[in-house]
């Protein structure tokens, strides 16, 4: 038989195909075409070769036991797409199957097969060793197949595993099969938790450059004057008024883009938000809605709110530890961080128990599947129930009603179920177990070095009660801690710390903002009794068994910009809330304290009490400030108010005022001292009261004044 080379070549192709595709491979390499793809835990590998009218495909995976599927269509096709779905052990030589199936709405899983529409199964299976490989005519003639050209296709596909961990990989390329590059080669790098992070970094870092450039500025320009006024009282030729030193400009009147920004500060009524805090939150949410649709369809919907739960989950830790990178970046204190870990702390939650599921859960609905038993069908949705089931139960039990009146029902249960959300969670699904670890690593970090500044208990030098009845305090004096202080972390005023009575009861640490001077060398508190723990205190302290030992872990909290940067401080205190400004008073009011770069020139101090007892408290602190005042280059006036009812008020008690503060009137007064300079309104007390004011700060920013607002928040 006499037969041309080109047919015999042809022939050993067709030979070559009958055998499988291995055969090809090893003899015309060039004719072989590769897609690969190559995911977290995942990797699928389809090569293929066309002969003639003849297209043959083999597929390998990390699937162990389970669905490969292939969905195929034109980007001009609007009636449907081809789609093959192989159901089978990879690896194996168990018996396989693929099917000819038919998608209309392009859904990655096979609607219909060609054959219950009419048409018929057009794939021819093969085995070789225990590699699947199948083919198809380019052009088959049923209606339901794609014709395999020259032209693009969009291509799917879609990996499902059959084990304890139901994974779900699917993704997707464009891709010519009769003129292809040789290697086409898919790694999606994208990810939600890496599109969420890519959004959060240049956020984080305008963020950053937003609150630390004005401060190093300021410490800058600050170190330059103090080193050119150095030198001119260095200077024989020149002389200076030692009472009159160099100071910082003044401050002019704001231009339009402050008063434009200034509109951000602005509370959104009936809440204690500004409307800066809303479109941050609203960014962040949007943040995550992008990650979600950037990602689709190479991550499903609901994988990807699960991704997006395990990134939530990290961050929602991390702000919830007190020694955190995110607050030294941030420029935020503890206080203002477990906000938004509260904030986060509902989002997250919701997607755990929300978002995440529904997608599940209503595909298995129309499905007509029993829910209850898909739910706890295997381990891996056990897990994620009782998951879902422990942040359902943090949730209720963080209401505000429970957290203020019953704390050990909120605290306790907390960091239980805490505990068993990340477990369970990270049974449920191996990425969330990758930023537990992550995570696990942060906190626990931030819990030893907590327990290191509480490790050594300090010996209470002076503890007394104030005051009389319902409105006795405790006051404790201690000496600072020497790491502390070294360490420069005592500021003036806002600051707090936990503290521990070990022989009272040795697990429960309180906040307690300080009321000493930052250049005291001890630390004192005031403890008035609002709960179990600290009426119990002070029953101990007034009947002479008081604690002698104390631990103390921070100090916490800080002001955005130092107090000493404004020409005008108002502070604006109500009943216990005057401790931190007492803190400043103390420091403004040293004697001998006063630094030259000080732009401070007056302080206005208004102080509402419901009974005039209240007053008791801080009589003598106040008396003292006013002893040193009178050798201070700034001036005080201070205003204290006594809103109770059946109190009365003597023509010799000069100091008080019956009634509550006019804050029209008083803010009037603010403006016209504090035109043309910055001025700092500090507020510490009643909620009612700190809102009316923070309003009132808003107002004259629009019309014109350079004056800034911060309120103290003590609500842990």
């Amino acid at each position: 038989v006499t037969m041309k080379a080109p047919s015999l070549l042809v022939l050993s192709f067709i030979i070559s195909v009958a055998l499988g595709i291995e055969t090809i491979e090893g003899q015309v390499p060039d004719l072989i075409h590769r897609l690969r793809v190559d995911d977290t835990g995942f990797f699928f590998e389809l090569k293929w070769v066309v002969i003639n009218d003849t297209i043959t495909f083999r597929m390998d995976s990390s699937i162990q036991n389970g669905t490969v599927g292939l969905i195929f269509y034109k980007w001009n096709l609007a009636d449907g797409g081809d789609a093959w779905f192989y159901q089978a052990p990879f690896n194996s030589s168990a018996n396989v199957g693929v099917q000819d199936c038919f998608t209309r709405n392009f859904t990655l899983r096979c609607e219909s097969t060609d054959v219950s529409l009419g048409g018929t199964n057009d794939l021819k299976m093969y085995r070789n060793a225990t590699v699947p490989t199948f083919q198809r005519k380019l052009t088959t003639g049923d209606q339901y197949d794609v014709v395999i050209d020259k032209e693009f296709y969009f291509f799917n596909w879609i990996a499902y595993e059959w084990n304890a961990t139901n994974m779900i990989y699917l993704g997707n390329t464009t891709i010519n099969f009769i003129q292809p590059k040789k290697f086409v080669d898919v790694g999606h790098w994208y990810t939600p938790t890496i599109m969420l992070a890519m959004l959060a970094i240049p956020l984080t870092l305008l963020s950053t450059l937003y609150k630390w450039a004005p401060h190093i500025a300021y410490n800058l320009k600050v170190r330059r004057q103090n080193r050119n006024r150095q030198s001119v009282y260095r200077s024989t030729i020149q002389t200076v008024d030692e009472e009159a030193p160099l100071l910082l400009r003044e401050d002019k009147v704001p231009g339009p883009v402050f008063k434009a920004y200034s509109l951000l500060g602005i509370r959104v009524k009936g809440t204690e938000s500004s409307i800066k805090t809303y479109l941050f939150a609203a960014l962040y949410l949007a943040s995550n809605i992008f990650a979600v649709w950037f990602c689709y369809p190479t991550y499903s919907v609901g994988r990807s709110f699960g991704s997006l739960a395990a990134i939530n989950a990290s961050l929602l830790a991390i702000l919830a530890t007190r020694n955190s990178l995110i607050a030294i970046l941030f420029r935020q204190s503890y206080d203002r961080l477990i906000l938004w870990h509260r904030w986060l702390g509902v989002w997250t939650i919701l997607i755990v128990i929300g978002f995440h599921p529904f997608i599940y859960i209503k595909m298995w609905w129309e499905e007509g599947k029993n829910l209850p038993f898909e739910l706890t069908s295997d381990h891996f949705f056990v897990f994620a129930t009782l998951g879902a089931l422990c942040g359902l139960l943090i949730l209720a039990t963080s209401l505000e009603a429970i957290r203020r009146k019953l704390f050990e029902y909120f605290y306790y249960p907390h960091i239980v179920l805490f505990i068993g959300f990340y477990v369970f969670g990270s049974l449920h699904h191996p990425l969330f177990m990758k930023w537990t670890f992550g995570t696990a690593a942060i906190y626990f970090s931030d819990r030893i070095l907590r327990w290191l500044w509480g490790l050594f208990p300090s010996k209470i030098e002076k503890i007394y009660t104030v005051g009389e009845g319902e409105e006795e305090i405790v006051r404790v004096v201690a000496k600072k801690s020497k790491i502390s202080e070294w360490l420069g972390f005592y500021k003036s005023g806002g600051q707090y710390v936990f503290i521990n009575f070990p022989g009272h009861k040795f697990l429960e640490w309180h906040p307690y903002t300080i009321c000493s001077g930052s250049h005291e060398e001890t630390i004192e508190v005031a403890i008035k009794a609002l709960g179990d723990q600290t009426r119990e205190l002070l029953r101990n302290v007034s009947s002479g068994r008081a604690p002698m030992w104390i631990r103390v872990d921070g100090p916490y909290g800080l002001l955005p910009k130092s107090w000493r940067r404004y020409h005008q401080l108002v502070l604006v205190v109500g009943g216990i809330g005057v401790t931190p400004a007492i803190s400043i008073l103390k420091d403004a009011y040293n004697s001998g304290y006063f630094k030259p770069h000080w732009k401070t020139k007056k302080i206005r101090f208004i102080w509402t009490i419901r009974r005039k007892v209240q007053y008791d408290w801080f009589a003598e602190d106040l008396q003292q400030i006013a002893y040193n005042r009178e050798n201070n280059p700034v001036d005080l006036s201070q205003s204290v108010y006594v809103t109770g009812k059946s109190e009365k008020i003597d023509d010799s008690e000069r100091w008080f005022t019956k009634g509550r503060p006019n804050w029209e009137t008083e803010f009037e007064k603010i403006s016209a001292t504090g035109s043309g300079n910055e001025t700092l309104v500090f507020a510490c007390g009643p909620p009612e009261m700190v809102t009316r004011c923070w309003d009132s700060v808003e107002r004259e920013k629009r019309r014109g004044l350079n004056i800034s607002f911060h309120r103290e928040i003590f609500d842990f």
